[in-house]
């Protein structure tokens, strides 16, 4: 978990759990494994910390499930009333990372999510370089996707790729 969630220590922070995400990386580099070998997967919340690292790292794919352009601009959209842009520390700005990618990209996201809306997947979408593929699923929210369909897609995305045989 990163720090501060699960049963980590520490507190969560936007840099903190970007570190974590690096130690992970840098622990499958010890462990000889390529970065063209690793795919990022990065659901929710951890969509921005993903698309970081796929800035950050020459990786084989980067896969992001139910992703948001900013945590600051959806929290502005929330809380509309608040200036919450100047208030929030830890703003996730995938929308100004995503075109510094350059790993074939693999983006669900569910047309039911009220957490984060549609919207932002599509909005991400547009904005990432090829290669990519995006599957906006109908009767999906936010935590109902069924993970033998993403596991099918992965799969079938990585052979395509040529990140397994």
């Amino acid at each position: 978990s990163y720090r501060g969630y699960g049963g980590s220590s520490g507190e969560p922070s936007e840099s903190g759990i970007y570190d974590d995400a690096r130690a992970a990386i840098g622990f499958l580099q010890t462990q000889h494994i390529s970065l063209k070998q690793i795919m990022l997967f990065g659901e929710s919340l951890g969509t921005g910390v993903a698309t970081q690292m796929a800035t950050e790292f020459d990786v084989g794919a980067l896969i992001l499930q139910a992703p948001y352009l900013s945590v600051a601009g959806r929290a502005a959209e929330i809380y509309y009333y608040v200036p919450v842009k100047w208030l929030i520390h830890d703003k996730f700005e995938s929308i100004h990372k995503i075109t510094k990618v350059k790993a074939p990209l693999l983006l669900f996201h569910g047309e039911r999510d009220t957490v984060i809306p549609i919207r932002h997947g599509r909005e991400l979408f547009a904005a990432a370089t090829s290669p990519k593929r995006a599957f906006f699923m109908p009767n999906v929210g936010h935590n109902d996707f069924d993970s033998s369909v993403i596991s099918a897609h992965v799969l079938d995305f990585a052979k395509e790729h040529q990140l397994v045989k």
